[in-house]
């Protein structure tokens, strides 16, 4: 080789490599060049645009490729899914419904969709968001079960009602995966709407079962009123007791007032639509309805349990109503409270709640803004207001910041009890009075707000 070998290797490769910009002619392209000259306007190759972009070659040759037993469909989803990066992309590339239908089974039919890998969702104010589900690595194959699931979901979209039927078994078992999985148990319902109603039940029981309330009420749309009973009755479902005419289904709603398998709202709902069947006129309560009250007096939602209370305050039966507990346990007398907090309107104090001294308030409030304590409350830190206030026990006719109170004391069992959605906490001042805990201080405790501005540091 000589030493303009170099030179020719270089220029050829500028030449092939398709980017634009100058290249070296030979005496070919000078002539060319000279003729061009010679002649304006003429047509000239573009040196500069790049060849047109190629396919790459398909991940799976679908005219020798076979599916006719669970093996073949599971080498072929290998190929074609080999990681789960672009999953979604070469699915696109199967060639007709039928034989995505085809993958799609046999991919349900071989299971493995319990993702386990989940962590903490984003943290809000006071509260976590809840468990989710972590994402998938781009590298995993088919053999992790996340990754499977996020197919899964794909594969679902592809079945047909005889498919869904004849799958029930398969898909009743990720239904029952339950959180956190909404998708799964959406995407199966979604499918299996037009299926027969049994096979419907099925799988809504599986996902209340699991869990997926949510689901299983926005997936009964359709059902006959039959079907909604049976959901109702047997099954527990919040969505069926609401979908159904009182009227039409009056001992399932007189099953659904006491059914603490059921949400408190829907409780709430059945007793109110059964007290609304009642003619203007009674005066009585019919016996099944009176037996169904006075066992919703004791629910452990105080919300259920004061409205029974009051409906059967209303045709004169008000030992139901609460009463000042007669034991020394601070959890009888906070239910006490939170009975009170869930009356219709205004309700009167039963006696010997409140202590003999009075009843005192105590209001803290936090304000980060505030840098002089004026009037000086004597607690040494300007931002903190504090106020004190005492009422005789006689002149006490509510329990205050009832409002506040209605979820602060829902399910509370010990001082301090907090409202969770403003992190607002109340804490309750008892005495003993003959051998009973009475009310003598409600401190209502607003601090830093730890989802704003930081705290500024004490003075």
């Amino acid at each position: 080789m000589t030493r303009s070998a170099p030179l020719l290797l270089l220029v050829g490769a500028v030449a092939c490599s398709g980017r634009a910009g100058p290249t070296l002619p030979g005496p070919a392209a000078a002539r060319a060049g000279a003729s061009a000259d010679a002649a304006p306007g003429a047509d000239q190759p573009d040196q500069g645009e790049p060849p047109p972009p190629t396919s790459p070659p398909p991940r799976v040759d679908w005219a020798a490729a076979r599916i006719d037993s669970d093996a073949e469909l599971a080498a072929v989803w290998r190929r074609l899914v080999p990681v789960a990066l672009d999953w979604d992309l070469a699915v696109a590339d199967i060639p007709d419904d039928a034989t995505a239908r085809a993958l799609a089974i046999g991919l349900l039919r071989a299971g493995n969709f319990v993702c386990t890998r989940v962590h903490q969702g984003p943290v809000g104010c006071r509260a976590g968001a809840g468990p989710e589900l972590a994402d998938v690595a781009p590298t995993a194959t088919l053999d992790d079960p996340c990754l499977r699931r996020q197919v899964a979901l794909w594969a679902i979209e592809r079945l047909s009602t005889e498919d869904v039927v004849a799958l029930a078994p398969t898909l009743e078992q990720l239904v029952r995966i339950g959180p956190p999985e909404p998708a799964l148990a959406d995407a199966v319902l979604e499918a299996a709407i037009d299926a027969p109603e049994p096979v419907r039940l099925r799988l809504v029981a599986a996902a209340k079962a699991a869990g997926q309330d949510r689901a299983a009420d926005d997936n009964l749309g359709g059902l006959s009123d039959a079907a909604m009973i049976t959901a109702a009755r047997d099954w527990h479902l919040d969505g069926a007791v609401e979908a159904i005419d009182a009227g039409l289904a009056r001992p399932t709603y007189l099953a659904a007032l006491t059914d603490l398998r059921l949400r408190p709202a829907t409780r709430l709902h059945a007793l109110t639509e059964l007290v609304s069947l009642l003619d203007v006129t009674a005066t009585a309560l019919p016996r099944d309805l009176e037996a169904g009250l006075v066992k919703a007096s004791a629910d452990p939602d105080c919300g259920v349990a004061m409205a029974a209370a009051e409906a059967l305050a209303s045709f004169g039966k008000v030992g139901h109503l609460p009463r000042a507990p007669a034991s020394r346990r601070p959890a009888d007398l906070l239910r006490t409270l939170c009975l009170l907090v869930h009356a219709e309107g205004p309700a009167p104090l039963p006696r010997g709640l409140i202590a003999p001294r009075g009843l005192t308030v105590i209001e803290r409030v936090y304000d980060p803004t505030q840098l002089d304590d004026a009037p000086d409350d004597g607690d040494g830190d300007p931002r903190m207001t504090r106020t004190v206030t005492t009422t005789p026990a006689s002149e006490v006719e509510v329990v205050p910041f009832d409002d506040e109170l209605v979820t602060a004391l829902a399910g509370c069992r010990a001082s301090p009890c907090v409202d969770p959605s403003t992190g607002v906490r109340f804490s309750f001042g008892l005495a003993t009075v003959a051998g009973r805990l009475t009310l003598a201080s409600i401190e209502r405790f607003e601090g830093p707000d730890r989802c704003g501005e930081p705290e500024l540091p004490s003075p």
